[in-house]
């Protein structure tokens, strides 16, 4: 019996020290919860650059008596694309071209023409276009083509005003300065368009004309108390006329006298020049192309 209580003590004995020896028997422990992960982030969509608007600047009324400068705005253009390019093209009715340029920055978002752009003095009938060429790489919207009509311009009648025969476009609009004589010799002045336009008519010598005979008459149109330069001549054929043209300094500026022979021996001398400063403004030069003498069959 001693053995077996022996052999019971031994037991209890060996269980306990296991039991110290393993220490204390943790719970179970339950997986952490499950945590939301936040879907990746998009990167974020650039805005998009609008385009430069462009927007041709025109005048409310366009006349052959009124040079204009042709602007455009373009604001924003010349700080995105430093080198674009913008130019001019205007036609005529016929689809010919009349008038081309480039057209240069002010710095403030304006285009404009360097030079005043300027309409045949009778200009083609109809409708006329300006077209706007653009060369950049930055993208440009808005209108680039535009079409108008000239107002027409009324010219003074000649036959009024003139000995017989004498084509001269004078626009009515000019303001006559000086007016003598009658069909057989006799001058008439206009002022306008930022210049004077001067015409003379009287009998000649019954001989070719020469250039002593051609600057008499020329220095008989002089007034009195202007000192004028005479710095240049030529001989010219005009409009089946022949005569000299002469190149003048004035006071006020440059001028052109034409002196011409007709058939019948009568002179005609046809002066245009600049009261502003030079040059002479291209409206002179237009009503200096249109002068011919219409002379009558014998």
């Amino acid at each position: 019996m001693r053995s077996v209580d022996r052999l019971v003590r031994f037991s209890v004995m060996l269980l306990l020290l296991l039991a110290a020896c393993a220490g204390p028997i943790s719970p179970p422990t339950s997986p952490p919860p499950p945590t939301d992960t936040p879907p990746p982030t998009a990167p974020p969509t650039p805005t998009p650059i609008p385009p430069v608007v462009l927007t041709i600047r025109w005048p409310d009324h366009v006349s052959p008596l009124q040079d204009f400068p042709l602007e455009v705005e373009a604001v924003g253009l010349e700080e995105r694309d430093p080198n674009a390019r913008l130019s001019l093209q205007m036609f005529a009715p016929s689809g010919q071209l009349w008038w081309t340029s480039e057209l240069h920055s002010r710095g403030d978002g304006t285009y404009t023409t360097p030079q005043a752009v300027h309409l045949p003095l009778q200009p083609e009938p109809g409708e006329w276009m300006v077209r706007i060429g653009v060369v950049s790489t930055a993208p440009v919207t808005g209108t680039r083509t535009l079409r108008f009509t000239p107002e027409p311009v009324r010219l003074r009648d000649m036959r009024m005003e003139a000995r017989d025969g004498i084509v001269l476009p004078v626009p009515w609009a000019f303001v006559t300065l000086h007016a003598e004589g009658d069909d057989v010799a006799g001058a008439r002045v206009w002022q306008g368009g930022g210049g004077e336009v001067g015409l003379w008519w009287t009998p000649g010598p019954v001989k070719p004309l020469d250039e002593d005979t051609a600057r008499v008459l020329l220095e008989a149109t002089f007034p009195e108390g202007v000192g004028v330069e005479v710095v240049g001549v030529e001989p010219v054929e005009w409009h089946g006329l022949l005569g000299f043209r002469f190149s003048e300094h004035w006071p006020q500026g440059p001028a052109e006298t034409l002196v011409l022979q007709g058939s019948d021996f009568w002179l005609y001398a046809l002066r245009i020049r600049a009261t502003g400063g030079p040059p002479i403004p291209p409206l002179l030069w237009d009503i200096q192309a249109g002068f011919r003498v219409e002379e009558s069959e014998p």
